[in-house]
């Protein structure tokens, strides 16, 4: 009988790069993971593997249910949250403390305008007092200051004395004043005793 030749016709249907030792070491890779996954199912209990597989079926459905939230909404404005719910208390509370900041802040706005137009008012005035000064200190002429009294009730001039008062004789041109004569020896009314008269 004849021997039966091998065929290896098929080698004909194979890529060239299929027959390289670079493909043969990464099928005897592939191979050797494929065994250790199978040894690893062969241990494992049938009811782990079912655990196992719904776990990773309710990932892939949440991963599922976020892409077409995401596809959904993709057009549409975000919606605003409502606020969460608050305490009487906590509202009182809060409107309370709103109350007394708005307060203080007027108060402080207040004192700050008073402050402000203090110094302005000072400092106008000043200003006034500086301008009065320089236009006293350029006058030609000092200016007589009167007070009011004296501007209401004027001083009444004094009345001349009717009697006029008598002329100092002037000196003559040389200087010595002339005296007097003595008076004249009064008439003796009486002679003297010793007088031989009688």
């Amino acid at each position: 009988a004849a021997l039966a030749v091998p065929s290896y016709d098929y080698l004909l249907r194979v890529s060239t790069l299929a027959c390289t030792t670079e493909h043969a070491e990464r099928l005897r890779r592939d191979e050797e993971a494929v065994k250790v996954s199978l040894q690893k199912l062969l241990e494992t209990r049938p009811v782990d593997i079912w655990r196992s597989d719904l776990d990773e079926l309710e990932v892939g459905l949440a991963d599922f249910d976020k892409r077409r939230g995401e596809a959904l909404n993709k057009g549409k404005s975000p919606k605003h949250k409502a606020p969460e719910r608050k305490h009487k208390g906590d509202i009182v509370r809060e409107r309370n403390l709103k109350r007394k900041k708005e307060k203080e802040e007027e108060e402080a706005m207040e004192k700050e305008e008073a402050k402000e137009k203090l110094e302005k008012e000072v400092s106008t005035r000043a200003a006034r007092n500086v301008q009065r000064r320089a236009k006293v200190h350029k006058s030609p002429a000092a200016v007589k200051a009167v007070s009011q009294r004296q501007q209401l009730h004027p001083p009444t001039p004094k009345a001349k004395s009717s009697s006029p008062r008598p002329k100092s004789a002037s000196p003559p041109e040389g200087g010595v004043v002339a005296k007097s004569p003595p008076p004249a020896a009064k008439k003796k009314l009486f002679p003297d005793a010793g007088d031989g008269g009688g």
